[in-house]
């Protein structure tokens, strides 16, 4: 994780979106803010046209190709958005 300057705020929740937040970190192994933060981010990026690199479908090609695979590049539309 890159380390980056953090500015304390403050907001309020209603009980029930504090418990699926609660419910979420335990799920990631992080803790609330975390899940904050990670919301705001995707939020933001999505706004701007950003691309989460998860969401990214060159992410999918990763393990898919074995060494050796020579036509790569020619059938890169193809192997990205057919599947």
């Amino acid at each position: 994780m890159i380390m980056m300057k953090l500015r304390r705020t403050q907001i309020y929740l209603d009980e029930k979106d504090m418990r699926q937040l609660k419910k979420e970190g335990k799920r990631q192994g992080c803790s609330v803010s975390s899940v904050i933060r990670d919301a705001v981010r995707n939020y933001l990026n999505k706004k701007e046209g950003c691309v989460a690199w998860q969401d990214d479908p060159v992410t999918k090609l990763i393990g898919k190709f074995k060494a050796g695979e020579t036509d790569l590049s020619e059938n890169i539309d193809k192997e990205l958005y057919e599947g």
